[in-house]
């Protein structure tokens, strides 16, 4: 290759990957002062694997901005994110979690998410944030996962089909259930369970447990090697590394209320990194990352996009609650059998 031809690839490559980002002199500005950055930082719940899928993306856009990332439940995000920032530490510039807890009680940590700060906040307008201090960039539905092996097609499409089906005796010993302790978001699914069957539903259900699971990952874990039958609520992406190799589970979104926890950015006022925070979490809610989305396997993206397969959101979506009050917690409990310690 010559040298002008050299010049020509390496100018198309730079536009494409200047047009991936908003067109306005700000936003060139914020490119070129995140670059200068050079990393960003993120405490998030999402899969590691799927953090691949965005990270090597948008290295093909930004490739002088390292995506680093912390993967832990919301809890621990949020007690870790609040210690350190109670402490003075400096470490988290994002934080994109499945619960929005922390950002509702503790706004002031975070730096307001208007168009002038993310011009892509636009673009995943249809769900609507309860707050300015994050935004909502994805949506996974709660469903049930299953080991093949010791449940037969047969028996799933007779006894899994619904979510009444899991209050049936014959699943006596057999159902792993998820800790209502764990997040702010089974505590929800079990709330809108408890409201669309009645008390005597979440009875039942504890009755057909064996165990809680702190979450989804190990409780998936559990259900391959036969520990459980079934195991809920959980998401697809919970389980979708051992799926992919080869563990006996499969995933599927039982029929009735559809409870989903939806995935929200917020940024640090205390970002180390803040002009590579905004860059990284406005392309988080453009086009390219949301269409990325639909690759996950069962999450749906906070924007409408024209990708063919997407799962779409459900017209009765009920995002999680994220703060229960104290007594419908304590009744929750009260009926699972589930003591607080």
């Amino acid at each position: 290759m010559n040298a002008s031809r050299s010049l020509i690839v390496a100018v198309t490559a730079a536009l494409a990957a200047a047009a991936s980002f908003a067109c306005s002199a700000q936003a060139q500005t914020d490119l070129a002062a995140a670059r200068r950055e050079g990393e960003v930082v993120l405490y998030t719940t999402v899969a590691d694997k799927e953090m691949q899928k965005l990270s090597a993306a948008f290295a093909k856009v930004a490739g002088d901005i390292k995506v680093k990332w912390l993967r832990m439940v919301s809890t621990n995000i949020f007690t870790r994110f609040a210690g350190e920032t109670q402490s003075g530490v400096r470490n988290a510039d994002l934080i994109l979690s499945g619960s929005a807890q922390l950002f509702l009680e503790k706004p002031d940590l975070f730096v307001p998410l208007s168009t002038a700060v993310l011009p892509n906040k636009g673009n995943v307008a249809r769900l609507q944030p309860k707050a300015d201090s994050y935004v909502i960039v994805l949506v996974n539905p709660h469903v049930l996962a299953y080991n093949t092996q010791l449940v037969d097609e047969t028996t799933a499409a007779k006894r899994l089909k619904s979510w009444k089906d899991v209050a049936d005796p014959y699943w006596r010993g057999k159902i792993g259930l998820l800790d209502p302790l764990a997040t702010p978001n089974n505590m929800s699914w079990y709330m809108l369970m408890r409201k669309s069957y009645g008390d005597q539903f979440l009875r039942d259900i504890a009755a057909n447990s064996s165990a809680f699971a702190a979450s989804g990952a190990p409780a998936s874990q559990q259900t391959a090697v036969g520990a459980f039958a079934a195991t809920f609520p959980t998401t697809f992406s919970a389980s979708s590394e051992i799926r992919e190799h080869g563990a006996p589970l499969r995933v599927v979104k039982p029929d009735g209320p559809s409870h989903a926890l939806e995935t929200s950015l917020a940024i640090s006022k205390a970002a180390p990194h803040p002009n590579a925070a905004r860059v990284f979490a406005d392309w988080l809610l453009g086009n390219e990352a949301q269409a990325i989305i639909c690759q996950f396997g069962g999450a749906i993206p906070a924007a409408e996009v024209s990708v063919a397969g997407c799962p779409t959101l459900a017209p009765d979506h009920f995002g999680s609650v994220d703060s229960i009050p104290a007594d419908e917690q304590k009744r929750i409990l009260e009926l699972l059998g589930r003591n607080k310690s």
